[in-house]
């Protein structure tokens, strides 16, 4: 099957006409948001501002996660089931929204190149996406995701995931027949199917920095002086 990264529908200007909400409250109440634990039963619907562009999407960018109308959520349910959580947030303006919270994320594996950060390993840009399925993982396709932070990051020692959302060819095709506004999807890969023999590990991850990596400052060097990593299927994430 077919993944798409989804990203911001764009005009011939190359700039995003759609409608986005804020969140006046600051970035920390929404960290949980990064993670992949159930926030369902103790979730409290914050307040979001819309911040008027041009048009009105169905997709809201919404402080680096998507938020969506009821009638999103509505078609999206019977194909993403428990792979996701809508948890409504308020706009005043708007209604009721759901925040998209993905809560099976995937591993990238050993075909993928990633820019990381010196010092902490987090992943911040994915050159290649590439990604292998256990069938016996989840019980049936996988339609909506984020990537994994690698084994030895910072951000995967703290739960976190890749900001990006990705979803399958058949929401591309609920989202395009439905007329769903405020989107575009960039393919990013085919899914390999591959069962595991040892279900205690996880197939892919990349090294973490070596001390001497660590100990430089804590500065991100520009895109095109970072170096490009395979990931090792030796370390597991």
């Amino acid at each position: 099957m077919d993944y798409f990264e989804i990203n911001n529908g764009l005009d011939k200007s190359g700039k995003s006409p759609w409608d986005v909400v804020t969140y006046d409250g600051g970035i920390d109440p929404l960290n949980c948001l990064d993670g992949s634990l159930s926030l369902a039963a103790i979730w409290k619907p914050p307040l979001g501002s819309l911040c008027k562009v041009k048009k009105r999407p169905d997709f809201y960018n919404f402080q680096c996660h998507w938020a969506v109308t009821e009638r999103v959520r509505r078609l999206l349910v019977p194909l993403v089931q428990e792979e996701v959580e809508f948890l409504p947030l308020k706009v005043a303006s708007l209604g009721k929204l759901y925040v998209i919270h993905p809560l099976w994320p995937v591993s990238l594996d050993r075909y993928a190149i990633v820019e990381r950060t010196s010092v902490s390993g987090n992943i911040m840009f994915i050159d290649k996406y590439s990604i292998t399925l256990d069938p016996d993982e989840y019980g049936g396709p996988r339609h909506m995701f984020r990537i994994r932070q690698a084994r030895g990051s910072a951000a995967h020692d703290h739960g976190c995931t890749f900001s990006k959302l990705i979803v399958s060819e058949t929401v591309k095709q609920v989202a395009e027949q439905n007329g769903i506004a405020g989107i575009m999807f960039r393919k990013v890969c085919s899914a390999k199917m591959h069962r595991k023999r040892d279900k205690t590990q996880s197939s892919v991850g990349f090294t973490a920095p070596s001390e001497q990596t660590s100990n430089q400052p804590h500065r991100l060097a520009p895109r095109k002086s970072r170096k490009r990593h395979h990931f090792d299927p030796e370390y597991s994430a």
